[in-house]
Parts: structure tokens; sequence; C-alpha cells
């Protein structure tokens, strides 16, 4: 019984227990390099592209070359090479065509071999000189499980920490490797259950359960911790995460700090440093978004400014000037005044509207180019309605059309994400639908309109968006003619395709929405085409021609200066 006992009174192990701690805690510093060799491995590729792509730019500016992207050497062609062969792996994706079980579908098959790899490897630890079928075979598979576990919590939080280092290395911002973070989680939790699964079977065999649960207090707090990790698992599945999401992101976040309060009480104060570890990568991720956030909304006067003067209530003091308009009864557009940052095509920000939801943050796409000048600009977003904080926007946004005041405070963070240099690329193809216009007519204008230095390889830009009806364009589709002009000044050849899916009605006229609709009703210019889709389907011909003339649309390539440009 004294053995017994012994073996089982949590992390204190028995007479060669010093030994097996020095194997576990070797094997979790050995978990820290494998880390940081991916880490800096990804840190030199990004390095590299950075230099690829400010060569690019060097050779498009001097005009050395007519084909500034091609490779100019072995290791630049190297380097392509194997950028193409791991975006063909990584590329496909099984889907599940059900309405019910789409969620379940796996990952994309690069995703997936990232996800077998460092499974791999944590099996390899948890499993390397720790099966020996001896006194001790529950005991050493239990304490290598909770070293394996514990030691990988500050990568957990590190991957869900917006402000984090494995970002920046790596050149992803926090929303491209959150799905890491999901798949970590539950390694985590596989490994947890491990740990706890094979005390368990040790104390069953020798009727210590209840002993255990008496005398041992941090295996209590171990069970909660666990507890807590199985919660986070089932509320971050599909169905359940986005039924709220506005109560899952709470939840979330205070279920975080509870399992690190948990896991404290549980750890043994020699393996402690990785709870530490994840309350600094915590602390700093939260104290560096409420600093960018403060520095993003204080007030700054600026001689330039349209909307300081105008500034009441909150904007006083935090946030911005904004006003928010109902587009139609799908999507809401937001104009948020005097910002004074500067922002990337293809960057986000947190809005948060405290007169709606003030403690609410969600992120959407800057819907609009960042001006050259230094002056303060507008921000646009376009945002879908769809529930929650989007369905409360939209309808204050409908009151507001009816005589009701049309201002409110927008209080932001960002702005956030690491697109590519889009002028580093020769040919772009372009493809989105509804407020997804949101992503990529922002890289249109940048690259036609900020072209004047000639500091861009772009040749050809082909674009397609698709969207419901008509009037969800009111808002940017003046914005498109702009950049086709602007295309054709800077020598770019831009082809732009909205197709509509709401289809004609039945009567042979084009009014899917009654006598008065307006869905096909655009004023051409030249390389705009309107495809009308029948049947409400969402398909494009990537090179229709006549037919689209046909359908009521029209596809014209501008031409560049000097001959014509090449496919």
């Amino acid at each position: 019984m004294g053995m017994d006992m012994n073996m089982g009174m949590g992390m204190d192990m028995s007479s060669d227990s010093a030994a097996f701690v020095d194997t576990n805690s070797s094997m979790a510093r050995s978990y820290w390099y494998i880390i940081a060799a991916v880490l800096g491995f990804t840190a030199l590729l990004r390095i590299f592209q950075i230099a690829e792509t400010r060569s690019r730019l060097r050779l498009a500016k001097l005009r050395a070359v007519s084909h500034p992207t091609q490779p100019r050497n072995a290791l630049s062609q190297a380097f392509a090479t194997g950028s193409a062969i791991l975006r063909e792996i990584a590329g496909p994706k099984y889907h599940i065509n059900n309405r019910w079980a789409s969620w379940l579908s796996p990952p994309s098959l690069g995703r997936s071999l990232i996800v077998v790899i460092y499974m791999s490897v944590i099996l390899y630890m948890l499993l390397w000189h720790s099966i020996t079928f001896d006194a001790y075979y529950y005991e050493k598979v239990a304490f290598r499980a909770a070293w394996v576990s514990v030691t990988q919590v500050p990568f957990v939080y590190l991957l869900a920490s917006k402000a984090s280092l494995i970002g920046l290395l790596s050149g992803s911002s926090h929303e491209r490797i959150n799905w890491l973070h999901r798949w970590v989680l539950r390694t985590l939790l596989v490994t947890v259950t491990v740990h706890g699964g094979f005390f368990y079977a040790e104390w069953y065999r020798a009727d210590l359960v209840e002993v255990e649960l008496q005398m041992m207090t941090m295996v209590k707090y171990g069970i909660g911790a666990w507890s807590i990790l199985a919660w986070t698992f089932l509320t971050s599945l599909t169905p359940i995460r986005s039924f709220s999401y506005e109560l899952f992101v709470l939840q979330h976040i205070a279920a975080a700090a509870v399992f690190l309060w948990l896991l404290w009480m549980h750890v043994p104060d020699y393996a402690q440093y990785n709870i530490w570890f994840a309350i600094a990568a915590l602390a700093f991720d939260k104290l560096a978004m409420y600093a960018w956030t403060a520095w993003t909304n204080a007030p700054t006067p600026h001689p330039a400014s349209r909307g300081s003067a105008s500034r009441s209530g909150l904007s006083k003091f935090l946030g911005h000037r904004a006003s928010i308009r109902a587009v139609n009864t799908e999507m809401t557009e937001v104009l948020i005044y005097d910002v004074h940052f500067k922002w990337s095509a293809g960057q986000h920000i947190y809005l948060r509207i405290p007169s709606l939801a003030p403690l609410e943050a969600h992120p959407f796409t800057i819907a609009s180019a960042c001006p050259a000048s230094s002056s303060p600009s507008t921000v646009q977003l376009l945002i879908e309605k769809r529930g929650g904080f989007t369905k409360r926007l939209h309808a204050a946004a409908t009151k507001q059309a009816a005589g009701a005041d049309t201002g409110v405070t927008a209080i932001i963070t960002g702005p956030i994400g690491r697109p590519p240099t889009w002028a580093a690329f020769e040919t772009l193809i372009l493809i989105s639908a509804s407020t997804g216009i949101t992503f990529t007519l922002p890289i249109v204008e940048s690259l036609v309109h900020h072209n004047a230095d000639g500091l861009s390889c772009v040749r050809r830009i082909e674009m397609l968006h698709v969207v419901r009806k008509r009037d969800s364009t009111d808002c940017y589709i003046e914005r498109i003619k702009a950049a086709i002009v602007a295309a054709e000044r800077a020598g770019i050849a831009l082809t732009v395709r909205i197709a509509v899916t709401c289809g004609s009605s039945a009567t042979g006229t084009k009014g899917c929405c009654g006598a008065n609709c307006r869905c096909h009703d655009f004023e051409m210019a030249p390389n705009l085409g309107v495809v009308e889709m029948a049947n409400r389907t969402a398909v494009v011909a990537a090179d229709a021609r006549e037919e689209d003339v046909e359908k009521g649309g029209m596809s014209i390539e501008t031409r560049r200066r000097g001959g014509s440009h090449q496919p």
C-alpha cells in the first residue's frame, strides 16, 4: 500500500523519479527546439521572399527587363519552383456537400499534412522510452503525457494571439494561423486525457480512486482543467460557435483565463514556468492590443481633418466619428472619418460601436484603398447583415434612413493582417462574392491609382465579382469605373465582370425584384461586363465572350499603350 500511495501522489514519483523528471523536462525542451527551428526556417523564407519582392519592384521601376517576375538565378528558380510545388500540394480540399455536415469537411491537404506532422511529433514524444511493462508502466505514461501536455499550453496561447512573435516571423497574421490554434488545442485535449486516464487506471487497479480524490487537492484542479479544455473544444465546433458568436467569444476568453488558473493550481512548481509563459503571452497580447486601440482612436488635431470640429459625445475623447447607411436589405455601409493611420489593400480592422454593442469588437475588411496623401482619410466598410451585431447595425442604419441621427462613434483597432505585396505580381486573378469585393476592389485601386512611380510589375488584372442584386453594387460601381479609367492610363489590362445571380423573371423581362427591378440595369463602361445568371447559379465561365453580350453583359479588355498585352 505504501508503494501504491507513493505512485499516486501526483508529481512526486518514487526512487527513480529524479531521472525520469530529467528525461521528461529534456523532452519538453526538445519540443520548443523544434518550434524554434520551424519558425527560424519560415523566417529565412520570409526574408528571401522580401528580398525577391524588392528585386522585382526595382527591376520594374528601372524597366530593365520586360518580365521582372521571372527568376533571375538558380536560387530564385529553386524558390519559385518549390513554392509552386507546395501550392499544388497544399491546395486540394475535400468538401462534404451536405447542409448539416459540411462543417465536418477536413482541412486542405496542406493543412492536413501539417496537422499529421505535428501529431506525429507529439506521439513520438509521448511514447519515446515511456513504454516499459513494469510496476511503473501507468505512472510513466501518465507523467510523460503530463509533460507533453503542459509544454503545449504556451503554444496554444501564442497561436491565439493577435500580437504574436509567431505571426511576425512567419509573415502570417493571426486569422491565417488560427486554424492551427484549434488543432493544437485538440491535440492538447488528447494528451491531457491520456495523462488523466492512465493515472485513473492506476488508482482503479489499486482501489485508490476515492483516496486520491480526498487527499490530493491537485487532482481536483486537474479534473477541472480537463473539463474546461473539453468545454472549449465542444463550444469551438462550428455549429455551436456560429449559433451565437458574441457569446462564444465572451465565454472563450473566460474559459482561457480559468483554465490557466486551474492549471497553475494543478501543476507542480518545477513545471509552472509553462503556465507563466502562457500568462505572459496572453498578457502581452491584451496589453499590446489595448495600447494599439488607444493609439488608433486618440483624437489627433490635424489642419486637414474634416470631422474634428463635429466630434461629439464619446468621439471627443476616444474613437472616430462615423456614419452608417443601409445599402439594401442585406448590406450596411460604414464610413469612419479622420483616420490617421495607413493601411494596405487586404487588411482589416476590429470595429466596436459602443451605442450598439459596447463589449463587442468584430473584424471587417477595409473596403477602401489607402490614399497616397498624408492627410486624414476615410475608411469604408461594407458589412453583410447576418445575425447579432451585423443585424443590429443594419437595423440602426435602416432607422437612420427614416430620419434618425446619422452619426455614431466607432472605436477601431488595426489595421491588422499581412497581405502580400500585390505589385510584385505580373498577373492577378481576383474572384469575390457579396462583401468579398471589400478585399478585391482595394487591391485593384491600389495598383491602378498609385502606379505613378512605375514601382509595379502588374500587367494584367482579371476581376470577377458575384452579387445577388444590382443595388448591392451602388456603393462601389463608380469606383470600379474610375479604376478602369486609371488602369488604361497606367497601361494595365483590367477586365471586370460582375455576375448578378438573381436571374430573369418568368415573363422574360429583367424584373427579378418586381416591376421596378434594376438588377441588370448597369451603365456600361469599357471592359466592365455584367453577366445575368439564370436559375440563381453563381458559376461564370472565365472566358465568356459573345455569349455575355447575348445575356445583357459585355467583356472588353483594355489595350496597353504601345500594343496589346501579353495573355
